[in-house]
C-alpha cells in the first residue's frame, strides 16, 4: 500500500471508531446504563450514560472561556 492509501485507511477507521462509539453511547443513554470510566485523576468511576454528554463537554471545554452575547 502506498502511504496514500494507508492514510485514507486510517481517516476511514478513525471515522468508523467514532461511529460505533456515538452508537455505543446512544444505546446505552436509551436502556439508562451506567458507564465505566477514567477521570482526570486516573481514578475509575462510573456514572449514568445519560450524564455522559455533561460529563465530555467538561472535559472538553474546561478551558474554553464563555462566550457573551453583544447587547
Amino acid at each position: 500500500m502506498s502511504e496514500k492509501e494507508l492514510k485514507i485507511l486510517s481517516e476511514q477507521l478513525t471515522i468508523g471508531l467514532e461511529l460505533a462509539e456515538q452508537r455505543m453511547l446512544q444505546d446505552k443513554m436509551i436502556k439508562g446504563y451506567t458507564l465505566v470510566v477514567c477521570d482526570e485523576n486516573n481514578e475509575i468511576v462510573t456514572i449514568p450514560a445519560r450524564n455522559i454528554i455533561d460529563v465530555l463537554w467538561k472535559l472538553f471545554h474546561k478551558n474554553d472561556k464563555p462566550k457573551r452575547n453583544k447587547v
